[in-house]
Formats: structure tokens, C-alpha cells, sequence
């Protein structure tokens, strides 16, 4: 088929995408977000309404993928399709930025973070803000016949840009669970330490994700990951399933609110402790 009979769908993907596998993957996600928004909705989280958005949105993608099928000449179905599917995932990383701020102001305090808490969202939801708008930017241009190379490219510098804020985002994390062990052993064990095991196995999964992203579009159009529908589902729509589905099962608001006067007491218990050891160092230390 000559190139400028090309649909959006052929001008982009070497294949037509598989409905069965559309509408499960689109009713799993459905679920998820309902079940978030339940979650969140019974604690009054509204802090973290972007996830529980972001999921119905990414959703949507999937229900737009037969449509797409079927209407192969619509551009702008194609668009408002890849746009849902690659760019709503932005929501479940700013989702990640605002629990860990909130972990680290609630719950165990400013020496543990290289940032304000209150500046940490602030940040790498700036960040997201502006990759989304790249990636989308790279979406709209990508399915142009004259201009569709340019549009894949500003599509990659978009996810380039989101994995490398993610991975700082990452070393945080480890910076934080560094600092705390180093620091003292007794809040390790307070169960609001939860949620840096919960965030490392979102993270894992939204780094693989991104990974795959981006070797994706640096390929090409013709690419064998571009080319084979069994690569996004394995490497882009179940990554993204684990994701956000622990959040289900373990809600990280349980963790991250603020501390009522007994929990405060037992926090001041474990600064004294903390205290102690770091008091025992030092007379270790110049006792040498």
C-alpha cells in the first residue's frame, strides 16, 4: 500500500488491535479506578483523586482501541486513543510524588528528605505537567503524514524527560529508607513504613513501563516492539496493572495521615530512642 493511502492506525501501528483484549484490559482497568475511588472516597483522600482519574482515563484508551479499529481513516479518534493510553500513566507517577511528600511530612519529618515536603509534589508534578505536555504535543504531530518522524521524536524527548524526573524521584526514596536505617531501627518497624515498600512496587513496574516506552518510539515505525501488539500488552498495560492495582489492596492514605496524639507519643518514644543511639555514637566515637 502506498504510503499516502495509509490510515492513522497503519500510519503508526503494522497491525490491527485485538478487541477481546481491549475491552478486558479496559473493564480490569474500570474496576481498579472504581475501587480506588471507593478507597478514597471512604477515607475522604481527595488528595488522591489524580490516581483513581488517571486510571478511568487510561481505561478509556482501551475502550477507544476498537473503535479505532473500525474507523481506521479518523485521526482524531487515533489521537484522543494514543493520547489516553500514553500519557494518562503521567497521573499514577504524581500520585507516587504526593505519597511520598505526605509520608515524609506526616510521618517521620524533614531530616529524612533531601526536599520540603511540601516542595516535593510542587516539583516532579511541575515536572509531569510538562512531559505530558511534550508527550501530548509528540501524539497530536506523530500521526502527520509530513511531519509524523517529528512527532515521534518530540513524543520520545517527553518520555525520555518523564523517566530520567522518575528515577530522581527514585533515588529519594532510597535516600530516605538510607538515612532512616542509618538513623535509628524503631521507626522501620512503625507500620506507616509500608509505604516505601509500597512505593518501590509501583515504581518498579512505571520504571519498566517507561523503559519500554521509550525503546518503543526510538525504534521507529517499524520497529518490532511498534510492529507487535503482544509487546504493549506485556510490557506497557500489565506493568501498569500492578502498578496501580496494590493500591487497591493496600491504601497508602492508612499509612500517610497525619498522626493522632497516641501515634505522636509513640513517635516521641522512638526520638528518644533515636536520640540514645545517636548520643551512644558519639561517646563510642571519642572514647576511641
Amino acid at each position: 500500500m502506498a504510503d499516502m493511502e495509509r490510515t492513522a492506525l497503519q500510519s503508526v501501528y503494522d497491525y490491527e488491535p485485538s478487541t477481546p483484549l481491549a475491552v478486558v484490559s479496559g473493564a480490569v482497568f474500570v474496576t481498579i479506578s472504581a475501587s480506588l475511588l471507593y478507597r478514597l472516597v471512604l477515607r475522604r483522600d481527595w488528595w488522591g483523586l489524580c490516581l483513581p482519574i488517571g486510571v478511568s482515563a487510561y481505561a478509556s484508551g482501551f475502550a477507544l482501541r476498537p473503535v479505532v479499529k473500525h474507523h481506521s481513516d479518523s485521526t482524531g479518534l487515533f489521537i484522543a486513543m494514543q493520547l489516553l493510553i500514553i500519557t494518562s500513566p503521567a497521573t499514577f507517577l504524581a500520585f507516587n510524588y504526593i505519597v511520598y511528600g505526605r509520608f515524609i511530612r506526616n510521618r517521620i519529618g524533614r531530616g529524612y528528605c533531601l526536599f520540603r515536603p511540601t516542595s516535593i509534589a510542587k516539583i516532579f508534578v511541575f515536572s509531569d505537567v510538562l512531559t505530558f505536555m511534550i508527550q501530548g504535543a509528540g501524539g497530536g504531530i506523530e500521526t502527520s503524514r509530513s511531519n509524523g518522524k517529528l512527532g515521534t521524536n518530540i513524543l520520545l524527548l517527553g518520555l525520555i524527560l518523564q523517566i530520567v524526573s522518575y528515577l530522581f524521584f527514585v533515588t529519594l526514596i532510597l535516600y530516605t529508607h538510607r538515612t532512616v536505617a542509618k538513623a535509628n531501627k524503631v521507626i522501620r518497624y512503625d507500620r506507616a513504613w509500608r509505604t516505601v515498600y509500597l512505593l518501590y512496587f509501583s515504581s518498579l513496574f512505571i520504571v519498566i513501563r517507561g523503559v519500554y516506552r521509550i525503546v518503543e518510539f526510538g525504534q521507529g515505525r517499524l520497529g518490532l516492539l511498534v510492529t507487535h501488539e503482544v509487546f504493549f500488552y506485556t510490557l506497557d498495560t500489565l506493568p501498569l496493572f500492578f502498578a496501580t492495582v496494590i493500591y487497591v489492596f493496600q491504601w497508602p492514605g492508612i499509612y500517610t495521615e497525619a498522626q493522632d496524639m497516641a501515634n505522636a507519643g509513640r513517635m516521641d518514644s522512638q526520638r528518644d530512642v533515636e536520640k540514645h543511639l545517636e548520643r551512644q555514637a558519639t561517646d563510642n566515637q571519642y572514647s576511641v
